[in-house]
């Protein structure tokens, strides 16, 4: 048993290393130091620990009865897994933030979040199924990146809600911040269902001539991962007509990729106001 532990932590230490090393060659501009990355992972792993105390994950689908059930479970899961993984990077947040000068910043400390927690998830389900090689292999190449991709998009997202920005030409940022009643956060969060801002101003790389409120920002960026993480579960565990799904779960990750990798090279919404550059 102490080296079937000590083989699922090796293993998973080794792919969460991996694809840390892969997000600060995606910022290789203005690469985030380790230590700091270091506390946003740490943060994914109190909030993956906390997760499995709750959840004992074989039990509770021991107890699911049907597909119907299982489906409704996923839904579930999906929307408590990623609070979770917010709330590591907000509270994270507090200690490396003299680090972020960049918007771009949130994607490599809410990557590195998401990490965390995928680290203590793999260890769990490597015990769970004996260290079977083509799970480790998935989970670690697959399922890793997820969750740093997903958590990623969301600190993005959080970053230009909540972050004063160094916009030129006399443009707005994208978001203003002001107090918001509780219906207006109720309004926002399913206002952010349309996405606007993600095709009129992001994915476009404009900059805005309308400001959104920050509630509505942020609700955006957290539909957006718990949509993803919903499509790419469901792809990888269900079927049609007897055939598989999984390559569009593939999908799902490099439409992410892509937009990751898109957000590194816009510029006019990187630098934070009042903020100097690390280089």
């Amino acid at each position: 048993m102490v080296h079937l532990v000590l083989s699922a932590t090796l293993s998973s230490l080794c792919f969460l290393i991996f694809w840390i090393l892969v997000w600060r060659h995606w910022d290789r501009s203005q690469p985030e130091p380790f230590w700091s990355l270091a506390v946003a992972m740490c943060f994914g792993i109190i909030v993956g620990v906390l997760l499995l105390a709750v959840l004992e994950t074989k039990t509770i689908w021991a107890m699911i009865e049907n597909e119907y059930d299982s489906l409704l479970f996923m839904i579930f899961l999906v929307f408590i897994e990623e609070i979770l993984k917010f709330l590591g990077f907000i509270f994270g947040r507090k200690i490396y933030k003299h680090e972020i000068d960049q918007t771009v910043d949130g994607f490599s400390y809410g990557a590195a979040t998401g990490l965390g927690f995928a680290f203590v998830e793999n260890i769990v389900y490597f015990i769970n199924y004996q260290m079977d090689i083509w799970l480790v292999v998935f989970r670690s190449l697959d399922t890793m990146f997820l969750h740093s991709l997903l958590t990623g998009m969301f600190a993005f997202y959080y970053m230009i809600a909540y972050t004063p920005l160094m916009v030129k030409h006399r443009k707005l940022p994208i978001a203003y911040k002001h107090e918001v009643t509780f219906s207006q956060r109720i309004i926002d969060f399913f206002k952010a269902l349309k996405f606007h801002i993600t095709f009129h101003h992001i994915l476009p790389h404009r900059k805005s001539n309308h400001q959104h409120r920050h509630t509505e920002v942020i609700s955006e960026g957290f539909w957006i991962a718990v949509i993803f993480h919903f499509l790419h579960n469901f792809f990888a565990e269900y079927s049609i007509y007897g055939r598989s799904l999984y390559f569009l779960s593939i999908i799902i990750i490099g439409i992410m990729a892509f937009f990751c990798l898109q957000a590194f090279e816009q510029s006019w919404y990187q630098k934070i106001a009042g903020k100097r550059s690390k280089s």
